[in-house]
């Protein structure tokens, strides 16, 4: 995983007739596939009923954060916030602007994933220079949700904002491992765990590489990672 920063990225090959006409059906063919797997979520983002319960519970937090309400302040006694407070206070504040925190939720859900497509298309690039490589990434990663978990495109739900965070981070310590853009990506892991708990194996896995590789650098990434809990705590 490491790579010297200064070192240049792989040098794009090019490919021959044969494979660019290859790259561009296989494009085709996956656009064609993602249309129809992405039209009904997204036609449902405006309608006035939950897909699932947790939206429910969510927006009851959203709709509390967004009025100034304690969420943690007490213990829970009918209902509880069942994730960290860092959404539900962005979604409260977009939905008091827009008058809906649950479509707040959805759109920014959405864009999250897009975010994560995005990510995972510039991790690749870092590998391989190929927009085809990055662009066949990002598309699989559409193709995949929309085909085996459809429910959530458009859904008010604190996971996907987490992982587009996280997916970030991952990205700048990728990028380049040795300069300011790793400490960024302990910044942006921070914030991430305060999204959604579970999510430390992206940052798990960046920490066991520092210690690896360098010491040093791992101790000024965990400070730094340190600090923003602090600050967001």
């Amino acid at each position: 995983m490491k790579r010297n920063s200064l070192e240049p990225r792989p040098a794009a090959i090019a490919a021959p007739d044969g494979f660019r006409l290859v790259w561009k059906i296989t494009f085709a063919l996956l656009c064609v596939l993602l249309v129809p797997l992405l039209w009904f979520p997204l036609a449902k983002i405006n309608a006035q009923y939950t897909v699932t319960i947790n939206e429910g519970f969510n927006a009851y937090s959203e709709s509390a954060a967004g009025s100034g309400a304690t969420l943690y302040g007490a213990p829970p006694h009918y209902a509880y916030a069942n994730y960290p407070p860092v959404s539900f206070h962005l979604i409260g504040w977009l939905g008091k602007l827009t008058g809906d925190v649950n479509l707040a939720g959805r759109w920014i859900s959405f864009l999250a994933i897009l975010a994560i497509a995005a990510c995972s298309a510039l991790i690749v690039r870092c590998y391989t220079n190929s927009w085809r490589y990055s662009a066949y990434a990002a598309l699989c990663w559409l193709i995949w949700l929309g085909a085996f978990d459809v429910v959530r495109v458009g859904y008010n739900d604190p996971h996907v904002l987490g992982v587009a965070v996280s997916m970030a981070a991952l990205y700048c310590f990728v990028r380049d491992p040795e300069s300011a853009r790793g400490l960024i990506s302990a910044a942006l892991f921070a914030p991430s765990l305060f999204i959604k708990q579970s999510l430390f194996p992206f940052p798990l896995a960046v920490a066991l590489q520092l210690f690896l590789t360098s010491r040093r650098r791992l101790a000024m990434w965990m400070g730094t990672a340190i600090g923003v809990c602090r600050a967001a705590a």
